[in-house]
């Protein structure tokens, strides 16, 4: 599933956005839908365009990936088609500059984690104040590009 959820503000005589795309994989598909509405409002609330694309497993994620397809990948550390932590480690092995944020029910995988430099680790179930601080922290660390449309009318910029 991949949807797409835009929001724009129009500042003076252009809109200005900025984007990021997100992975969410995770096999429990209520918890994984919670973590899109929270996705979904802050991006609402900041003004901002994201690219939402929900994996149920592990393989069809992987099938799909390419270096630099994500800026932030949520990834459930313990999937039952594939442990999330060898996902991770393939993860890495193409692409070194996405983030990965581990979901897990328990610390218990948390220094795995951290050997494939995960960006944050979050428990289960999810927050909205957790993934609204995940999402800035990530904004803040990934070069968010400034994109900008201008429109002509009657030969002048508006």
């Amino acid at each position: 599933m991949c949807s797409t959820y835009a929001v724009l503000s129009n500042t003076k005589h252009r809109l200005r956005w900025f984007g990021l795309k997100i992975a969410i994989v995770d096999d429990n598909r209520p918890e994984a839908e919670l973590l899109m509405d929270f996705c979904r409002s802050y991006a609402a609330e900041n003004q901002m365009i994201i690219d939402l694309q929900f994996f149920e497993s592990s393989a069809p994620f992987l099938s799909s990936f390419e270096r630099s397809l994500y800026e932030l990948v949520f990834l459930n550390l313990a999937m039952e088609d594939m442990q999330g932590i060898d996902t991770a480690k393939k993860i890495r092995r193409e692409d070194s500059s996405g983030l990965l944020v581990a979901l897990m029910n328990s610390t218990e995988h948390m220094p795995e984690a951290f050997s494939f430099h995960a960006f944050e680790y979050v428990l289960k179930p999810v927050s909205k104040e957790r993934i609204y601080q995940v999402l800035t922290d990530a904004r803040q660390a990934l070069p968010m590009s400034e994109n900008y449309i201008s429109f002509i009318s009657k030969r002048q910029n508006i």
